[in-house]
């Protein structure tokens, strides 16, 4: 067996080698989480809007929502959309 490098390396070795990566992997996989909840946190913090501000983003929405762009993009993913449907209906009537 050899190490990636070609030494032989002995079966001890490579579990070790193993181990180190599969515990990297998972200390990453948790820095994420935390990361991820630091966010969630700081957006749930941030989402507490006053009126004025409510106010001021619904109507920028409906200024998106009119516009001739959003209207283009809907047609354009439309059947798209419609196809996800299709599929999500046969799936699950397959796995009836």
């Amino acid at each position: 067996m050899t190490d990636g490098q070609g030494t032989w390396a002995s079966a001890w070795e490579v579990d070790i080698d193993d181990d180190v990566e599969r515990g990297q992997r998972q200390l990453a996989l948790v820095d994420r989480v935390i990361g991820l909840e630091a966010a969630l946190a700081q957006a749930s913090a941030v989402t507490s809007l006053s009126p004025v501000d409510h106010l001021t983003v619904e109507f920028e929405l409906a200024r998106v929502k009119s516009s001739r762009a959003w209207r283009v993009g809907r047609l354009v993913v439309a059947p798209m959309a419609i196809a996800g449907r299709v599929v999500r209906v046969v799936r699950h009537r397959i796995s009836l």
